[in-house]
């Protein structure tokens, strides 16, 4: 069984304002869906739940790859409150993987990286120990863990609630 989590309202306008580029893009340069879910290397559907699902039960990694056809990639920031906010990006366990999802190459897989490291130290520096954040949440300890030590496959809702449940959010936007 899965756990919904809900989105906050900025979060939406986040995704609507990027998933608005992006269609724009894909109409302008006259591909359809299933063209542009060809180039991302996505089933046939996933432009389509893309453009269409307003649920955002989608993975990060959707996310990331939806941009890079037309030249773009997907910015993701964690931000918080201004001393735990430089206590996290100045970390050790987080700079390198900001750094390095900056850089050409490997960034998506490091973007993933610096968010589940960055929102790890954060709950560490807040003193909030994972039964507690699991609680917030509504999930055990160990789904706590799991998403702390795995940067593969994370869900963008959890991701953003995630953020949010220790008190920051995520930045999204598109850069060249």
């Amino acid at each position: 069984m899965s756990t919904q989590f809900p989105v906050h309202p900025d979060d939406v306008q986040q995704l609507l304002r990027i998933r608005r580029y992006l269609i724009g893009f894909r109409r302008t340069n006259g591909w359809t869906q299933p063209q542009l879910s060809q180039m991302i290397n996505g089933t046939d559907g996933m432009v389509y739940d893309l453009e269409t699902n307003m649920t955002w039960q989608w993975r990060l990694s959707r996310l990331q790859a939806w941009p890079v056809p037309f030249g773009l990639r997907l910015q993701a920031k964690v931000v918080f409150k201004r001393r735990l906010d430089k206590a996290v990006h100045e970390h050790p366990e987080v700079a390198p993987a900001f750094a390095l999802s900056r850089q050409p190459g490997a960034w998506a897989m490091w973007q993933r990286i610096y968010l589940t490291s960055a929102l790890t130290v954060a709950r560490k520096q807040s003193g909030m120990g994972s039964s507690k954040l699991g609680q917030r949440l509504g999930i055990t300890r160990k789904a706590i863990w799991n998403w702390e030590a795995t940067a593969e496959e994370i869900m963008l809702p959890k991701l953003l609630h995630h953020a949010r449940a220790l008190g920051g959010r995520i930045e999204l936007g598109l850069e060249e």
